[in-house]
């Protein structure tokens, strides 16, 4: 018989930017530059941005204030547009710094951070704001030190859903290899992507999006032996994708930037499929809805973790952890859901007990991702 191995996060991390603003500010500011003011769309953005429940989003541009710093995309004394080239000129720069962060965070989390950074055999990076090549693993393997085969990954330009696809890979590598430990690092910089246009896609996107990165370790079992500290079981993933969703959300690359697609019909799409889901994810892994104590819904809107509430019968405050992410850095995309298990982890585990915690998320497909971990 064929032994199967168990997958283990072992430690996770986060950073921001360090230009935090409020909403309002970020209302105000994109109010002036796209010389709306006294203006329909003004009154309609400030409504609208009011009822995101965010308060405060990160970014690594200065352009959103007067705080000293020259603007690097968006000048307030001009309408023009800035270019794929000149948006990317700013992701090389500024995305390698942010992911450090978050890997350096994550690995101050491990007894002997040296130790632990030498024992990684994978890298996995996931980015859709921006890529290159060589990419962003390359880099992260040479600033970190990594032996030079180690095994990489890259998850590009799949949205918000991307973290659970990493965890999935590696999840994999390490029931292949008990030995193994895993590295997967999501950053993205999403308001790199603003767009100076007031239709509803646009006004929608400008008001959700926030800068953000995010690191956990994978290990596989005989690997995370060796960690006698908190530690999560990876037990199963379930994937399901709405085809008819498709044209609700989606995210392309024009010369003006990359374009965000975002319908209003989103939240109803995801309430439609978000059961479907969740009933194969535990007749897949055999786990009775009862046990499941811990609730990460990705937060990619108010509506939809109210949606999610409705569909999965639980109350609002199960989904604390989303709400509380959402309000202070807005939707990063794919280190959203790591910063809600961070919370989670941080802030609401009791981790004298073995509890079952379901993680889910959305994004272009329409595709919703879910999985179970367990405190081990």
């Amino acid at each position: 018989n064929e032994v199967e191995y168990m997958s283990y996060v072992i430690a996770l991390g986060t950073a921001v930017p360090e230009f935090q603003y409020s909403q309002e500010e970020i209302a105000d500011s994109l109010i002036q530059k796209m010389q709306l003011e006294g203006t329909r769309e003004a009154r309609k953005m400030k409504a609208l941005y009011k009822l995101t429940r965010i308060k405060n989003r990160y970014s690594v541009l200065p352009d959103y204030r007067d705080n000293g710093h020259s603007p690097l995309l968006f000048s307030g004394e001009t309408q023009e547009v800035p270019d794929v080239t000149q948006r990317m000129e700013v992701y090389r720069e500024k995305v390698l710094p942010l992911a450090l962060s978050a890997v350096q965070n994550c690995l101050a989390t491990l007894a002997g951070a040296t130790s632990a950074r030498e024992s990684i055999t994978h890298i996995i990076s996931v980015s859709c704001t921006g890529m290159s090549a060589p990419g962003l693993e390359i880099a992260l393997a040479e600033k970190l030190g990594l032996r030079n085969d180690i095994v990489r990954f890259a998850v590009n330009f799949i949205g918000c859903y991307a973290a659970f696809h990493a965890m999935k890979i590696a999840h994999a590598v390490t029931q292949a290899d008990p030995k193994a430990r895993v590295l997967i690092v999501c950053v993205e910089l999403c308001t790199l992507h603003f767009q100076s246009k007031t239709d509803p896609d646009n006004m929608l996107a400008n008001s959700l999006f926030g800068d953000g990165a995010a690191a956990i370790m994978v290990a596989g079992e005989q690997a995370a032996k060796d960690h006698s500290a908190k530690k999560l079981r990876m037990k199963g993933f379930q994937v399901e994708t709405l085809h008819a969703g498709k044209g609700d959300m989606t995210w392309d690359i024009s010369q003006s930037g990359f374009l965000m697609r975002l319908s209003s019909y989103i939240p109803q799409l995801v309430e439609g499929g978000m059961r479907p889901l969740f009933d194969r994810l535990l007749e897949n892994i055999q786990v009775d809805r009862s046990l499941i104590r811990y609730w990460g819904i990705h937060p990619g809107g108010k509506k939809i973790l109210e949606a999610c509430e409705k569909v999965l019968d639980i109350e609002r405050e199960s989904l604390e952890s989303s709400y509380e992410v959402l309000a202070e850095y807005g939707n990063m995309s794919s280190p959203t859901i790591l910063f809600v298990l961070e919370h989670l982890w941080n802030e609401v585990f009791d981790w004298r007990q073995d509890q079952l915690i379901l993680l889910a998320g959305f994004g272009p497909g329409l595709t919703l991702e879910s999985a179970i971990l367990e405190i081990a």
